[in-house]
């Protein structure tokens, strides 16, 4: 790797992803790839993949490469998407993260205690919210400073409740064996009420810590513009409102995957 030939430095690199990050692997390996500098596209991304792969089987080893931005700029951003592409971080994620999907109470006040409680006693490290969700996920993230991913977010659930008036199914059973709810007049003024204030702990500071991600063929929210006033970072995948489980594979968890790693640098800091 100390040749001055592009592609024998990047069979030196490659000789050291198929072989060396297994058994035989030691730590300064790492530091041999992440030294050289070069101009060159076909060893960035050569590094690149060296780093994606190096993810999935040296987890603790290659964190702080990306944690302190130890990369080239975009060979550390080929490396997230690389790695975000090759679901080689869903690999590495097994064992090491817990999720948590509880069933929220119906009305948004007491949906709102149940989560901040929630919060306090599990310590997250993510809020990851969808449509409703989404709408408690934004309102909770600036206060308890925790980042948050709003998939399809809906700001106006009370315009969408209004034209639903009457009894409903949950589409998901629930723990509690509750598998029907009412909406009704009393319902919909809970939620404008809390639409009348849901952006005011917005914090400018913070715009960054909360992603949203919008499905192209979504009928029922259209809510990027209102979520862009607020917050930088918006994506798009090629869903409708409610993903599935094929989309929240494919665009929901490799996103929040993604700001699990590129933002744990910056709370820390």
């Amino acid at each position: 790797m100390r040749s001055k030939h592009t592609y024998t430095k990047r069979f030196g690199i490659c000789t050291l992803m198929r072989y060396f990050l297994d058994d035989t692997f030691r730590p300064e390996y790492m530091e041999w790839v992440a030294s050289i500098k070069s101009d060159e596209y076909y060893i960035r991304m050569m590094q690149a993949w060296f780093f994606a792969t190096a993810f999935a089987k040296q987890w603790d080893a290659t964190l702080p490469y990306i944690e302190q931005h130890r990369l080239e700029k975009d060979t550390h951003n080929k490396t997230i998407q690389k790695a975000i592409e090759s679901f080689r971080i869903t690999e590495a994620f097994a064992g090491r993260a817990d999720v948590l999907t509880p069933d929220l109470p119906m009305h948004p006040q007491d949906a709102l205690c149940f989560i901040r409680e929630l919060i306090g006693r599990e310590k997250p490290d993510l809020l990851v919210g969808n449509s409703c969700g989404a709408f408690y996920a934004q309102m909770i993230a600036p206060i308890k400073s925790i980042p948050a991913l709003l998939g399809n977010p809906h700001f106006r659930m009370s315009e969408f409740l209004s034209q639903r008036i009457g009894q409903h199914d949950y589409n998901s059973p629930r723990k509690d064996g509750k598998q029907s709810f009412v909406i009704d007049e009393a319902l919909v003024k809970e939620f404008a009420a809390l639409e009348a204030t849901q952006f005011d702990n917005c914090n400018p500071q913070l715009r960054d810590q909360v992603w949203g991600l919008f499905g192209e063929q979504d009928t029922l929210a259209h809510f990027e513009p209102l979520f862009l006033k607020y917050y930088s970072h918006s994506f798009h995948f090629p869903g409708g409102h409610t993903p599935t489980a094929d989309e929240v594979r494919t665009w929901y968890v490799p996103l929040a995957e993604r700001m699990l790693i590129e933002l744990s640098y910056t709370n820390e800091v």
